[in-house]
């Protein structure tokens, strides 16, 4: 079944459309149709707001590592559309810098970056999306998609076997043409049960995945209604190197102030 429609995760979601990092379970019977597995995903989300504290826990080619934390803040507001902010707290040299995202009803979203250095919010533009996300393997795009504002409007779903001894639905996507994505097409196996995405292949070109994301089953936790992926790790299957991200904290529906999503906010680098 191949059809336009947009699926897309929301803020702790893996792959087709979108850290990240909290899916609610939607258990029940399998998803069947696109139609019932977006609304699956959509009864995920959290309903207003999360705060999470995150590690990044990057590994280069030749096997060392290094570490980087954040806060990603994140908000629904009134008109059904959100927000996210993602601000480094860690290492001293990355402290301040940020990246904030606003979704658009029927467009890309507006992403802008800040580095200490710049003084100034930068527009992250077509070119610069598959930039790697402050020394990690996650590029712009990536934490676009995870946070659930990539709008890829072809999926054809099918049954994707088992991941791991566990049933799943696979959901192939391709983003427009003229999004700028660096993605070819992506494909998301979901979880039959809670509708988590455990895995996601993300495609440049050809039969082999550029980069591969997945959730450790072992680390998905209940919380509050929800089954909270706890650790993701990024592949770069092309440059041989991988990120972890560790979510240490995560407040669902905490109290996010308005003002944390503007590029006044941004620029203050969290003063």
């Amino acid at each position: 079944m191949r059809r336009r429609f947009l699926l897309r995760l929301g803020p702790t979601g893996l792959g087709v459309a979108s850290a990240a990092l909290a899916l609610a379970a939607a258990a029940g019977a399998r998803p069947a149709t696109l139609e019932e597995l977006e609304a699956c995903v959509r009864g995920n989300r959290p309903p207003e707001s999360s705060v999470q504290t995150v590690l990044f826990r990057t590994r280069d080619r030749a096997d060392r590592t290094s570490e980087s934390r954040a806060r990603i803040y994140w908000k629904r507001f009134d008109d059904g559309l959100s927000q996210a902010m993602l601000r480094m707290s860690d290492p001293p040299t990355q402290r301040g810098a940020g990246v904030l995202m606003i979704e658009k009803k029927d467009a890309r979203a507006d992403l802008f970056m800040y580095l200490p250095e710049l003084g100034r919010a930068r527009r992250v533009t077509a070119r610069m999306v598959s930039g790697s996300l402050f020394g990690t393997d996650f590029s712009y795009e990536d934490f676009e998609r995870l946070q659930g504002y990539a709008r890829d409007p072809q999926s054809e779903m099918r049954d994707g076997g088992e991941l791991d001894g566990r049933p799943v639905v696979a959901v192939e996507s391709r983003p427009a043409p003229d999004s700028g994505s660096a993605y070819e097409r992506s494909v998301t196996l979901f979880d039959a049960e809670t509708c988590v995405p455990l895995e996601s292949r993300f495609y440049e070109r050809g039969e082999e995945p550029r980069k591969v994301l997945r959730a450790d089953p072992a680390r998905v936790e209940e919380q509050g209604g929800r089954h909270v992926p706890r650790l993701l790790r990024m592949q770069d299957l092309r440059d041989g190197t991988s990120t972890e991200l560790v979510v240490e904290e995560i407040d669902l529906d905490a109290d996010v102030p308005r003002k944390i999503f503007s590029q006044r906010e941004l620029e203050s680098g969290g003063r």
